[in-house]
């Protein structure tokens, strides 16, 4: 893809241009092997990991990703022919099924603050078109959705906090954002800069750009990553749920007995025109709260995979995202994607 039609797709990411390695690329044993398999994954994400239990409190995740060339009908030939991904560039598909659930500070209070962060439940399924060349990774993705009482973000956490003696039960999940269709459009691209090679400790820079648009969320991001590890291949790694930071289920399968094992550093200035768990849905809604427009996100953790999956751990600690938040909210994320 010409730098130019990268900009006028998304200003935003004009900065990476298309600066890649000039080494031989490394790894592609394992690319190839990653491009011949499908991957399921499963995301955890929740505040527990911290002794928290407020605002974005818990999320989960069901994805699956294709092998390579596995795209819908004409959306490879229409990609390239609008020149939006390389001619070389591997397609696959990744599907997912994700929940969000948001709550005030004090779930045990029935009728919450308005100045605090309202009950929220979102619920979405996500198809996105993955296209990997030697440089970066393209991610164009559309999901359909819905919040309120459909998200199941109610009985979920109800019925969880029920089952430990110890949790509060939440009470006022009868304020929460009401029901609404969700629709959101995004896009990403994640640049590959490093010396890829097949032995010793490595690291690799990974800037990063997109947006997401629609009634859920509306943003545009900038940020990057950074990692350290045994060995490093051109992918992008586990990723968080929207607006997190991007990643795929996929990832580059070691050798039989090989153990890969990396730890990253990711930094994310975001500027917010929406977020449904704020404002509520595009209908009048009495509990919002004013929206921060610049919010910053900073993630650590670390990945081990093999042959039979990969393990990921982030921490995230995300900067206050409304006007009377009092500090930064802190929640981890455990993702398991295995090959088949």
């Amino acid at each position: 893809m010409t730098l130019l039609r990268l900009c006028l797709l998304s200003p935003l990411i004009c900065f990476l241009g298309e600066a890649a390695s000039a080494e031989p690329d490394a790894g592609s044993a394992a690319l190839e092997r990653a491009g011949k398999a499908a991957f399921f994954t499963f995301r955890f994400e929740n505040d527990y990991f911290f002794g928290l239990d407020k605002h974005y409190t818990s999320g989960l995740r069901f994805g699956y990703v294709t092998p390579e060339g596995t795209v819908p009908i004409g959306a490879e030939p229409a990609l390239k022919a609008l020149g939006l991904v390389g001619k070389t560039a591997k397609l696959r598909t990744q599907y997912a099924l994700s929940q969000h659930i948001y709550t005030p500070d004090d779930i045990e209070v029935a009728n919450p603050p308005l100045t605090d962060r309202p009950y929220a439940g979102l619920l979405t399924f996500d198809t996105s078109i993955l296209a990997q060349s030697k440089t970066h990774l393209d991610i164009f993705g559309i999901s359909v959705g819905v919040t309120g009482r459909p998200s199941l973000a109610q009985d979920l956490q109800i019925g969880i906090h029920s089952l430990l003696p110890s949790s509060p039960r939440p009470q006022g999940w009868a304020t929460q954002v009401p029901f609404e269709p969700v629709f959101q459009a995004k896009y990403d691209r994640i640049q590959y800069i490093g010396a890829y090679h097949n032995t010793g400790i490595q690291w690799d820079f990974q800037p990063r750009a997109g947006f997401d648009l629609g009634k859920a969320f509306v943003n545009g991001y900038v940020g990057g990553q950074v990692r350290l590890g045994n060995r490093l291949y051109r992918e992008p790694g586990a990723g968080l749920n929207r607006p997190g930071a991007p990643g795929v289920d996929w990832f580059a399968i070691p050798e039989k007995g090989q153990v890969d094992i990396y730890a990253f550093l990711g930094f994310d200035a975001r500027l917010v025109g929406r977020n449904v768990s704020l404002d509520g849905g595009l209908r009048d809604f009495d509990r919002a709260v004013d929206r921060d427009i610049f919010v910053t996100d900073i993630s650590a953790g670390g990945a081990v995979a093999s042959r039979l999956g990969r393990i990921t751990f982030t921490a995230m600690r995300r900067q206050r995202e409304f006007s009377t938040q009092v500090g930064p909210d802190w929640y981890g994320s455990l993702s398991i994607s295995v090959p088949f």
